[in-house]
C-alpha cells in the first residue's frame, strides 16, 4: 500500500491506484485544505512506530475519493464527474511504477498500459510452464514427422529405381550409376536396350581361298545407330540358307569379332554413329546359297535377343 503526505501539515494518507488515476493525482488535504499533487509525496507504507516518531500528531487515514468523507481525508480535484463508478478494489502499485506512470506528458492510455503490465508481471501466468512443455512436445513430434518423411521418400525412391532398373540402366546420365550400384551389391543388371535403333546397311558377301585350301565366306556390312540414345555395339546373328531358303547354319558374332581393332567393343555406340563390320566364315556348309543378318543384344548373362525375335544361348 502507498501513502502520500500533505506538504503543509505533514498528514499521511493511504492512497490507491484508482485515486491516482483521477484528476492526474491532484488532491486537496482534508485537514488544512492545501491542494497538492499526490505523486509528489508518494512513499512506501511505514510501520506504526516510524510514523509516530516522524510526526506525533500526524495520523494516517484512508482516502475515500469523496469530498464528503469527513475532515480527515483528501479530496480529488477533477474537471468532470465520472459517468459511472467502479466499486471493485483498486490494485496496488509500486512506488517506482507510480512515479513513472503519472508523468504529466503521458496519455491516459499509456498510464493504463503501464499499470496493466506491472500487474501482469507481479503474477506470472500459471500456464507458462505448461505452454513451454507443450512447445517442446510439438517440436519433438515435428522432428519425428520430418525424419519419418525422409525415410519414406528414400524407400520410395529405392523401390521405384528397382522397379524400373532395366530402363534406367539405359539412360546416359544415371545408367552407369544404377549399374555400378547393383554391381556393388553383387547383382548384375542388364539394361533394356532398344533393338529398333540399329540398322544393317550395304552387306556384301565374297568368297576367298584360305591358307588351308578351303573357301572362306567373307561378309562386309555397316551397322548404324539411328538414336536417339547411345547403346552398346550389338552382336550380329548370321544365318546361312540353301537355295530353298532353309537354314543350313548359323552363328552369333560378338562385337569384338567383327569390329576393326581401333574400335572399343566395350564402349557405347553414340547415336547417329555408323561402324563397319566384317564377318569371316571359314567352315561354311557346302549347301549354303544365301545368308541373313540380324542385330542382337544381351538380355541376360549368356543370352542374347535379336531384332527378329530370336533368342540364342
Amino acid at each position: 500500500m502507498l501513502f502520500t503526505r500533505c506538504p503543509d501539515c505533514q498528514t499521511n494518507f493511504h492512497i490507491t491506484a484508482k485515486v491516482l488515476l483521477l484528476a492526474d493525482g491532484k488532491v486537496r488535504c482534508g485537514c488544512c485544505d492545501t491542494v497538492f499533487l499526490a505523486y509528489d509525496g508518494l512513499g512506501e507504507q511505514q510501520s506504526d512506530t516510524e510514523t509516530q516518531s516522524e510526526s506525533p500528531q500526524a495520523t494516517e487515514r484512508m482516502v475515500t475519493g469523496s469530498p464528503n468523507a469527513g475532515s480527515a481525508s483528501i479530496v480529488i480535484l477533477a474537471d468532470t464527474e465520472l459517468s459511472s463508478q467502479d466499486n471493485s478494489p483498486a490494485p496496488e502499485i509500486s512506488l517506482a511504477l507510480a512515479a513513472t506512470a503519472f508523468n504529466k506528458n503521458m496519455t491516459a492510455e499509456e498510464i493504463d498500459a503501464a499499470l496493466s503490465d506491472d500487474l501482469e508481471l507481479d503474477s506470472p501466468p500459471a500456464s507458462l510452464e505448461q505452454g513451454s512443455q507443450e512447445s517442446v512436445r510439438q517440436g519433438t513430434k515435428s522432428y519425428r514427422w520430418l525424419a519419418g518423411s525422409i525415410v519414406l521418400v528414400i524407400l520410395l525412391t529405392l523401390q521405384t529405381t528397382h522397379a524400373f532398373r532395366a530402363e534406367l540402366a539405359t539412360r546416359p546420365m544415371i545408367g552407369p550409376l544404377v549399374r555400378a550400384g547393383y554391381s556393388a551389391l553383387g547383382f548384375e543388371i542388364t539394361p533394356e536396350w532398344d533393338l529398333g535403333q540399329y540398322e544393317i546397311l550395304d552387306w556384301v558377301a565374297t568368297t576367298e581361298p584360305s591358307t588351308t585350301g578351303e573357301a572362306t565366306l567373307t561378309i562386309t556390312a555397316r551397322i548404324r545407330n539411328n538414336g536417339p540414345a547411345a547403346q552398346p555395339y550389338p552382336s550380329i546373328h548370321l544365318e546361312l540358307t540353301d537355295r530353298w531358303e532353309q537354314t543350313v547354319g548359323s552363328r552369333v558374332f560378338a562385337p569384338a569379332k567383327y569390329l576393326p581393332p581401333d574400335h572399343g567393343a566395350d564402349r557405347l555406340m553414340a547415336a547417329g554413329t555408323t561402324v563397319p563390320a566384317r564377318l569371316d566364315v571359314v567352315d561354311r556348309n557346302e549347301d549354303a546359297y544365301g545368308f541373313e543378318l540380324d542385330v542382337c543384344v544381351e538380355v541376360a548373362a549368356g543370352i542374347v535377343a535379336c531384332k527378329a525375335d530370336a533368342v540364342f544361348d
